[in-house]
């Protein structure tokens, strides 16, 4: 591997171990209730439909955000000034989730839908620094040991949550032990963020791009190169269409 293997590569893996509870915890699980049962709490699917939209929301714009992202990240030389910045972005919008109380919808929608911008748009810069952390014979096995991470970093505070979250939301106890959870996902990514703030190295930029609107030139032209190319790779294009 390259300068510092050991110490990048495990903060590396440990990127994907911080963040896999905001997923866990707050998209598909506890968040995802306590929004249904204590901040709209109405009899009908409203709640479902508002949290849809949240989703929606927040897809729409990595989606229309994503090639300029990775333009950034392969050509300005600071990707990990962005990766530090989605980081953040996702923390500071976790964090107040705490105070999220009945009938605070507006709130509760705004910030998950830019915590899930940061959150995804962290991935974008984290998969960038993969080829530094790594050589092509061994890109595979550090990729998979970041995966794992992940799903041990979402399952151990599964785990350590469970107290909190087998309190039942009927009653002010069973409030405010999910609302500590939230609170703790935060600092959990946090936390284990860290190692990547300060290991990670960056790797010489492809090229330089002379101003902003550059970088959505060149994302947007790789875009179409790959649909371009794709029709060459059926299976593959079944794949990304599903």
């Amino acid at each position: 591997m390259k300068t510092g293997p050991r110490r990048a590569t495990t903060a590396w893996c440990l990127f994907d171990f911080a963040n896999s509870p905001f997923t866990t915890i707050i998209i598909t699980f506890a968040f995802a209730i306590y929004f249904r049962e204590v901040v709209v709490n109405a009899p009908d699917n409203r709640s479902d439909l508002l949290w849809g939209i949240a989703n929606f929301l927040a897809m729409v714009a990595l989606v229309a955000a994503s090639p300029v992202l990775g333009a950034l990240a392969d050509f300005s030389g600071r990707k990990k000034s962005f990766l530090m910045a989605s980081v953040l972005l996702c923390v500071a919008c976790t964090v107040p989730l705490y105070w999220a109380g009945p009938g605070d919808v507006l709130y509760s929608m705004v910030l998950v839908t830019l915590g899930m911008i940061g959150f995804e748009a962290g991935y974008v810069f984290y998969n960038a620094f993969l080829p530094d952390v790594s050589k092509p014979e061994t890109v595979g096995m550090v990729s998979g040991w970041g995966w794992g991470a992940g799903y041990v970093g979402g399952l151990l505070f599964m785990l350590m949550a469970m107290p909190l979250l087998s309190l039942p939301l009927s009653e002010p106890a069973g409030v405010s032990a999910y609302r500590t959870t939230f609170l703790l996902v935060g600092l959990w990514f946090l936390v284990f963020a860290l190692p990547a703030f300060f290991w990670l190295r960056e790797s010489p930029p492809q090229g330089r791009a002379e101003h902003w609107g550059q970088y959505a030139t060149i994302g947007l032209s790789r875009v179409r190169d790959t649909l371009v190319h794709l029709r060459r790779y059926r299976e593959t294009a079944k794949y990304i269409l599903a």
